[in-house]
């Protein structure tokens, strides 16, 4: 896990930060830039897509499972027929 942390550019916050950032509205989608030449050349384009407000692009999961359908068939709008 360290290693995917550096690779993606993590940085640790501690829980006074943390709330702080909540409180301002502060989110990133990347806490710092990756040192990994191709993590930081998809970094813009997969922040473009995360906080897109006209078209869902993306969605995260906060979790470490492996998914099935079904979350993602909830997020398909139903027909009336």
């Amino acid at each position: 896990m360290r290693v995917d942390r550096a690779l993606q550019g993590h940085v640790a916050f501690d829980a006074k930060s943390e709330r702080r950032r909540y409180h301002d509205n502060a989110f990133t989608v990347f806490d710092a830039r990756s040192p990994v030449g191709g993590f930081a050349a998809a970094e813009e384009a997969f922040a473009r897509a995360f906080f897109n407000k006209e078209r869902l692009d993306y969605v995260s999961l906060p979790t470490a499972q492996s998914l099935g359908p079904e979350p993602f068939m909830r997020l398909v709008p139903m027909t009336s027929t």
